[in-house]
């Protein structure tokens, strides 16, 4: 018997929805959510290629994850499917510099450029959870086995945590602590955190 669809949303979404909804005008969310979207048909579009089940949706304050099947296929299919997202991301990116084109300086076709730019490479930075994390480890399990994936991805989430923390703080600095800045190191703040504490033994 199948398991049914799930759909699970985190706690904190709805005071990040608000916060989001308050911070942006109404085209600047469409925008951002179409771009999200897009991003998740990308994993969707290599599941259906290698006839992988997803089994629900997860709704968290940085975006949206797909639980999917992983029995069955092999480390560098995991990797072709993480990689999916970011890589929709991309070709995003390029249709909305071309659209820029067409429509002779849109403001929000930059924003567009510029927002899935951002979301494709953030979400290749191999902290806990993301789209880079999840492909360095089925990449290292390919290559050197899962022992060896293990210690390298609680070193490069260590690594990508602090660099976020960083780049957080120098930006609420140099913005002056505005607000919007202000949440979105908040939101850094609770993406890296969680990576000091992810795979350790006792």
């Amino acid at each position: 018997m199948k398991e049914a669809f799930f759909v699970r949303v985190h706690p904190l979404c709805v005071p990040a929805a608000v916060l989001i909804c308050v911070l942006n005008p109404p085209r600047v969310l469409c925008v951002m959510a179409l771009c999200v979207i897009l991003h998740e048909a990308g994993h969707l579009i290599v599941c259906a290629i290698q006839k992988r089940r997803v089994f629900g949706l997860m709704i968290e304050p940085l975006g949206l994850k797909l639980a999917v099947q992983t029995l069955g296929f092999s480390y560098l299919q995991d990797l072709a499917m993480h990689l999916g997202g970011p890589a929709a991301s991309f070709l995003s990116a390029g249709a909305s510099f071309g659209m820029i084109r067409l429509s002779h300086g849109d403001p929000y076709c930059f924003f567009a450029l510029y927002f899935n730019l951002f979301l494709g490479a953030f979400q290749l930075i191999p902290f806990s959870g993301s789209d880079g994390a999840n492909a360095l480890f089925s990449l290292c399990c390919e290559r050197r086995g899962f022992a060896f994936a293990e210690r390298a991805g609680r070193i490069a989430e260590r690594v990508s945590a602090v660099c976020m923390l960083a780049f957080g703080v120098l930006s609420v600095i140099v913005t002056g602590f505005h607000l919007s800045v202000c949440v979105f190191f908040l939101s850094l703040a609770l993406v890296a955190l969680p990576s000091f504490f992810s795979g350790k033994k006792a």
